[in-house]
């Protein structure tokens, strides 16, 4: 990007105006449809693209997307909504100009909830909130957990996505999304899915993002449970109170108002799991595992579920 000049904001607003309103075209049934102005960008060092530059895209941007897309969401920055970046946007002006955080909500490498995630994830809200004048929801469109390719972090980045990603959506995050479908040569690890050439470059090979033969992680299926049983849902808040090292949330179906729990031990082997009665007032209850196995549970004659973490 580079610094527009009258005749570029020009050339720049007839190129948004055509883009989004094919954009929207092709994409009609689509929600949300988002627009993320700039992914990473920041100033240069030498002045020649400012703060004040950046935010005149956005400016720009905002006005087409809103005027050819009513239903669009503009967003951005790119980067982790808790780091330095988003706040120094926001207090160049961002704020009127978005209508989300596109975060890039890294969480490396320490576990999320000793490492205080929730905490984090909360004080930026009110950063957001007291920098823009306003609330902004936050969709994260990059995270991840990088494997490094060895084969015993797989393992542990199923669970450390999967427990990061509840967290978020639990805080209030509109949507959650991982870094790269598959592993990369720059990058090694990150992806979900295994890059199954013999070689990086070996081959017909799409993009460093998508190699043409891929094989699911572990990673797959139980972020594809999670996402199954909370699509549709609303946060309802956390659920604090059952141990020092339990954490989780409650769900609510927004069509149907059925009521979902996710709870986890963050602490505990699977060999040796947290046991304890968690009060539900059913006879019976309907449990999943992390890889979305659905079981019936009985309770006991007080209504309550055991629960084995």
């Amino acid at each position: 990007m580079t610094r527009l000049t009258p005749y570029g904001e020009t050339v720049y607003t007839n190129m948004m105006t055509h883009f989004v309103r094919n954009y929207r075209k092709q994409f009609i049934d689509r929600q949300p449809r988002m627009y993320e102005i700039t992914s990473e960008m920041e100033p240069t060092e030498d002045g020649r693209l400012t703060m004040a530059d950046l935010i005149r895209y956005y400016q720009l941007s905002y006005e087409v997307i809103h005027r050819e897309d009513p239903e669009g969401i503009v967003c951005g920055p790119g980067y982790g909504p808790w780091g330095g970046h988003v706040e120094a946007f926001l207090r160049a002006g961002l704020g009127k100009y978005i209508d989300a955080i596109a975060g890039h909500s890294y969480w490396n490498p320490t576990d999320p909830e000793p490492s205080d995630l929730v905490g984090t994830v909360r004080r930026t809200d009110k950063m957001i909130a007291e920098t823009a004048g306003r609330k902004i929801p936050v969709y994260d469109t990059e995270s991840g957990y990088a494997t490094r390719d060895l084969k015993e972090r797989e393992f542990i980045q199923f669970k450390h996505i999967t427990r990061m990603n509840l967290i978020f959506v639990g805080e209030g995050y509109k949507a959650v999304s991982l870094f790269t479908n598959s592993d990369y040569r720059n990058e090694r690890g990150f992806g979900y899915n295994f890059n199954l050439w013999l070689s990086r470059t070996h081959g017909r090979d799409y993009s460093d993002y998508g190699p043409c033969r891929t094989s699911p992680k572990q990673v797959v299926p139980a972020q594809s449970a999670m996402t199954w049983f909370i699509a549709n849902h609303v946060s309802c808040g956390d659920i604090p109170f059952l141990g020092k090292t339990v954490w989780g949330y409650v769900f609510k179906n927004v069509k149907t108002g059925k009521i979902d729990l996710a709870v986890w031990d963050w602490a505990r082997d699977i060999r040796d799991p947290n046991r304890f009665n968690l009060k539900v007032g059913r006879k019976s209850i309907t449990v999943a595992d992390h890889m979305g196995n659905l079981r019936t549970e009985s309770c006991n004659a007080k209504g309550e579920l055991p629960v084995a973490l």
